[in-house]
């Protein structure tokens, strides 16, 4: 998800969003309405670099989250990512990339991939709007509180396809089944519902993170030295905000797993304290 963060932001960063000022007059509601359609307009250009760089991202670190998924699901069978990542590319007893590895490590890659644009579409969409929106209803919205806010609008309207996606494709890698009959076994077990079993532990990690990569990204950049250059700035912040932000949000991103994995159901603090 880091990758997939600063990449977005560099494709976004040179249509920049600005604050769309809105009038609270009942005189004149079309001022208002012209400036909220500014807002939107503005926020597409982030939305679609947004979601290129999500399903770019997801598809080359694929294999990365798949050693991840059967890291969490199993910390006692595979008690280290190498370890994982070794599990996935063993085939009769030897480590070796051939068609059949190739297909466990990218199974479900393709669905993946594609349904990562419009999540990303719409976290950074949200997040662009958001921010420009906000701080003409809160007019002392500024700095780290707004960029935080924004970043959870847009997490909380992503998740809609954020948490299914994700269920299926941990539930795939889990289980070593094909995306389409994870898909339906998660349908066939507690249809559509099943789907986002995670909704909870998935807001729980995503939008605390998406706030403090957001605010840690702003104020970084604008820490950095404009001498090593917008892009080099922003990505160097883009780092070292989702590499914070992941450090603190990690146990919740445990539970998620745990539920797209089907090993934790229910209420979220119940299964946390089963956990712990």
């Amino acid at each position: 998800m880091q990758a997939i963060f600063f990449l977005a932001l560099l494709a976004s960063i040179l249509m920049p969003t600005s604050t769309i000022t809105l009038t609270s007059s009942p005189s004149q509601p079309p001022r208002r309405r012209n400036a909220l359609q500014r807002a939107f307009y503005s926020s597409i250009v982030p939305g679609i670099a947004g979601g290129f760089a999500g399903s770019c991202g997801t598809f080359l670190l694929f294999p990365l989250d798949a050693a991840k998924t059967l890291r969490q699901s199993s910390p006692s069978r595979y008690p280290t990512l190498r370890r994982s990542l070794k599990a996935l590319l063993t085939h009769e007893g030897r480590v070796s990339l051939n068609a059949h590895t190739l297909r466990r490590v990218y199974a479900g890659v393709l669905p993946t991939s594609l349904l990562s644009f419009p999540s990303s579409f719409l976290y950074f969409g949200a997040y662009a709007f958001s921010k420009a929106v906000i701080p003409s209803v809160l007019p002392r919205a500024e700095g780290p509180p707004l960029h935080a806010a924004s970043a959870a609008v847009g997490n909380v309207l992503s998740s809609a396809v954020f948490v299914p996606k994700e269920a299926v494709k941990q539930y795939a890698t889990a289980s070593s089944l094909t995306w389409a009959a994870s898909l339906r076994a998660l349908l066939a077990a507690g249809g559509v519902g099943r789907l986002y079993s995670s909704y909870a532990a998935t807001l729980s990690r995503n939008v605390p993170s998406a706030a403090l990569r957001f605010a840690a990204y702003e104020s970084l950049r604008g820490s950095l030295s404009p001498a090593a250059g917008l892009g080099v700035s922003a990505a160097a912040a883009g780092a070292g905000a989702g590499a914070l932000a992941s450090a603190l949000t990690t146990p919740m991103d445990v539970m998620k797993t745990r539920y797209n994995a089907g090993l934790s159901a229910g209420p979220l603090l119940p299964a946390v304290r089963a956990v712990v």
